[in-house]
């Protein structure tokens, strides 16, 4: 919560954005000879009011969907995703959020499109977790297309 300031005089940037320059930060480090791993911490808790999951204050569980949310917006820039078990968090509240992973573990998420040209093709390059298979909805400028994602690895 950002209290009685506005999240742009709170904020230098989005969790993306830190996690984008922690990124080039790595990649300096690594030029120097250090091996770094940075890792996301994904909270599996947030604000609620209304269904507090534990005794100690006002935090409810999250959904699987913000979960899903937060790893696109690190998973391009970590080498790992943790969310710390939080036991009250993960079994409160009906669906409960362990039963919410535990059915949709393997759902696809992007982290990261880039329009690249394949053989005499143009096309869009999509990165992330359990593509294959899945589908990405890409928008352009004629409309938004539902696509498989036919292929996992890198085209050679």
């Amino acid at each position: 919560m950002v209290g009685e300031s506005t999240y742009d005089t709170a904020y230098h940037g989005s969790t993306r954005d830190y996690y984008r320059e922690m990124a080039a930060a790595r990649e300096e480090l690594i030029d120097q000879g250090y091996h770094v791993e940075p890792w996301a911490n994904v909270e599996a808790f947030e604000p609620s009011g209304d269904q507090p999951c534990a005794p100690t204050g006002p935090r409810g569980k999250t959904s699987k969907e913000r979960l899903d949310q937060a790893v696109t917006m690190a998973g391009r820039y970590v080498q790992k995703i943790v969310s710390y078990m939080w036991s009250d968090f993960m079994t409160c509240g009906d669906p409960s959020l362990e039963d919410e992973i535990g059915n949709d573990w393997q759902r696809s998420i992007a982290v990261d499109a880039i329009r690249r040209p394949h053989d005499i093709q143009d096309g869009v390059e999509v990165r992330g977790y359990n593509l294959k298979d899945g589908t990405v909805n890409v928008t352009r400028s004629g409309g938004t297309k539902e696509m498989v994602v036919a292929a996992v690895g890198v085209a050679g």
